[in-house]
């Protein structure tokens, strides 16, 4: 009998038309997994994807500004869990601080550049951003920043013709954060790289026209299973138990 959420056919690969983005340019900010797939998920449309390495806010500034592309994806990072109280200035400063001002650096540029031309752009984050957890508060707080960043943006470049949504990233095969235990996810499976490729080539393709300022979540309801299966949880299991938090995205 099968459990779970069933998975797509082997023999599906594009959810969209193969020339869907066709003529687009798409700048990525940022690294790791999520990043790596929209790469292949929107070249497989069509776009012609730039990948640059932004060091700091500035030079992500810098590097959108100069690439004039008409979609831009950044996707922020999640660090391994810590007690909230060792984690001081220099540790926000240079890591989940850096996150958002590389973000709304990236952003800004990209809204600048494009003017009344329209454009779209895509926050790949973390589930926690939305409910937050123990031993990630910080990064937690910057995500959710994120997501309260793209809502703004979303209403304010509207009349702009500029889309500007987040994507909340789950564990997914293949990920840095997806050696956990499938059956520890509500869906029983992990998800797969070419689900996550799907959903980014919809949000940033002209078949989500409509689709503005929201957060979606993919992660087979993973960010859920703490309120609906776990209620309790013994105070620092999180820092012997895992390396790094579900759903971590870098």
């Amino acid at each position: 009998m099968t459990r779970g959420l069933p998975t797509p056919p082997a023999d599906v690969h594009l959810a969209l038309p193969a020339a869907a983005l066709a003529g687009s340019q798409a700048v990525l900010i940022g690294s790791g997994f999520a990043i790596r797939t929209a790469h292949e998920a929107l070249a497989a449309l069509g776009a012609d994807v730039v990948l640059p390495d932004a060091a700091d806010p500035e030079e992500a500034a810098r590097l959108v500004g100069a690439a004039d592309a008409d979609i831009l994806v950044v996707g922020a990072t999640l660090s391994p869990p810590r007690p909230a109280e060792d984690i001081g200035p220099a540790d926000w400063r240079d890591g989940p601080g850096r996150e958002l001002a590389t973000a709304f650096a990236a952003l800004s540029a990209f809204g600048a550049r494009r003017g009344e031309r329209g454009g779209v752009a895509l926050v790949l984050l973390d589930p926690v951003a939305l409910l937050g957890g123990p031993g990630v508060s910080a990064a937690a707080a910057a995500h959710a920043g994120l997501v309260n960043l793209a809502q703004s943006l979303s209403v304010e470049w509207a009349p702009r013709d500029i889309r500007v949504n987040a994507l909340a990233v789950g564990r997914f095969e293949g990920s840095e954060s997806g050696g956990g235990l499938p059956g520890n996810v509500p869906a029983l499976r992990l998800g797969q790289a070419r689900e996550l490729g799907w959903m980014v080539s919809y949000l940033c393709s002209p078949f989500a026209a409509y689709v503005t300022g929201t957060c979606v979540t993919i992660d087979g309801g993973d960010s859920l299973r703490r309120n609906l299966l776990e209620p309790r949880y013994s105070p620092g299991e999180f820092l012997a138990t895992a390396t790094s938090p579900a759903g971590q995205i870098h």
